[in-house]
């Protein structure tokens, strides 16, 4: 039995997944998807790649909350 749960998966294999043992979120990436902008001791800041199949992904991640709170707001 799986102890995870897909959020999203794309067909180069990225993978973003709740891991139900110890309740975290995962992400698995194509280092051809993004940029590292910052990497210090405190902070990593990345850029997904415009028209990467991961940026997608969080574009419609992000349509769908925004589509949740226009409901919310009708109510």
């Amino acid at each position: 039995m799986s102890t995870k749960s897909t959020i999203f998966l794309t067909d180069d294999n990225e993978h973003c997944y709740i891991e139900h043992i110890d309740n975290t979120i995962v992400l698995e990436m194509n280092k051809a998807s993004f940029q590292i902008l910052m990497d210090d001791s405190d902070c990593l800041v990345i850029e997904f790649k415009e028209n990467s199949q991961i940026a997608k992904e969080f574009e419609k991640l992000h349509a769908q909350q925004y589509e949740i709170s226009s409901l919310k707001r009708k109510v």
